[in-house]
């Protein structure tokens, strides 16, 4: 958003409007990031990141919107994609996740073993790209129950593989905090959602420091170092950053 709205100011507009379904909301002298209406394709966990300067100048026109709405109005103004399926996956990779990101990685994958939470070695990979917190398929291991990646450990290249209910951890570290409007502290609780498509569950702050260490009331599946945790109150963004560590 700051390298668009740079070029934006450069030609002489005033503000960016963007497709995302979220709402910007001005009251009491700041902007409030704000899930969209349509709560099935809300986009505010994306945006987390945003300042103060950029929501003053960003426009969401679809925020109040719904999909369905938002296919009326195409099809009247003749608009050729209004009836275009929906995208479920990214839109620049074409075919195999793990295949783009080893070409990108020029063959320096990190290779090692699948094991158990025992530390028992059930095989070996080919690369811990190929996995990710809470995949089932893939798992190639003889086994008659069914098994989830629960860890993978960059360091060794090990994948530690279990059952469903090993995922569920409650505590978990977040860093490079960015926040909307004033940060939270030591003992608030606030909703946290930890992937675009997981529903949000309530966490309490922990600690704070360089990273902020957040706690389920309920245990949660596949808390995944990479991704967003996003923090809400209600339907309004707080801030957020990248899981950095799971704990326990």
């Amino acid at each position: 958003f700051h390298t668009l709205l740079k070029r934006a100011n450069a030609l002489g507009a005033d503000f960016l409007a963007t497709g995302h379904y979220a709402r910007v909301v001005h009251e009491n002298n700041e902007y409030k990031l704000m899930r969209a209406v349509d709560a099935t394709r809300d986009q505010s966990y994306f945006l987390y990141g945003m300042s103060q300067k950029e929501l003053s100048q960003i426009m969401f026109p679809l925020g109040d919107l719904t999909k369905v709405e938002v296919r009326e109005i195409g099809r009247k103004a003749g608009i050729a994609t209004s009836d275009k399926p929906d995208s479920q996956e990214i839109c620049f990779v074409p075919k195999d996740y793990s295949d783009f990101v080893e070409k990108r990685i020029q063959g320096d994958t990190i290779k090692g073993n699948l094991i158990d939470e025992s530390g028992k070695v059930l095989g070996s990979h080919e690369g811990i790209h190929k996995f990710t917190v809470g995949q089932r398929k893939g798992i190639q291991i003889p086994t008659t129950l069914p098994m989830y990646v629960n860890h993978i450990d960059k360091e060794t290249g090990n994948v530690t593989v279990g059952s469903k209910e090993a995922l569920k951890k409650s505590e978990f570290d977040v860093r490079e905090l960015r926040w909307v409007n004033n940060p939270i502290q030591v003992g608030d609780k606030v909703l946290t959602q930890i992937r675009s498509r997981f529903y949000p569950s309530e966490a309490e702050v922990i600690e704070i420091g360089d990273t902020i260490r957040m706690k389920f009331n309920t245990p949660q599946e596949s808390i995944s170092p990479g991704q967003a945790a996003v923090f809400y109150k209600g339907n309004q963004v707080v801030g957020g950053g990248w899981i950095s560590k799971v704990i326990a």
